[in-house]
């Protein structure tokens, strides 16, 4: 059997602390670090801010590993949806770093 990532194996994390949840994620190398764009982010912790978020992690738990990308910042969100919101559709970050580990 084959398992694949659901949106509670996607997660934004920030000081420790799981904030939010992805949907899933797309993610490429370039030279000035990992470019990934994430689909639906869903806040967490509403008493946080997803625009106020910076220096935080992607975490992504899957079938045989973890992989986090660290050093994560905003290049862009796209936001759908009524005022106040919690949920946005899409959004660009730039990590630092990549990082992968056996559980």
């Amino acid at each position: 059997m084959i398992v694949f990532p659901t949106s509670s194996d996607i997660y934004l994390e920030q000081d420790g602390e799981k904030v939010a949840t992805v949907q899933s994620y797309m993610a490429s190398k370039r030279d000035d670090g990992y470019h990934i764009r994430l689909s639906r982010v869903y806040m967490i912790d509403v008493k946080r801010s997803l625009y106020s978020l910076s220096n935080f992690s992607l975490v992504v738990e899957k079938p045989g590993g973890i992989i986090v990308y660290t050093g994560c910042r905003w290049k862009s969100i796209t936001e759908e949806g009524t005022l106040d919101s919690m949920i946005c559709e899409t959004a660009d970050i730039i990590a630092e770093r990549r990082e992968e580990a056996q559980p």
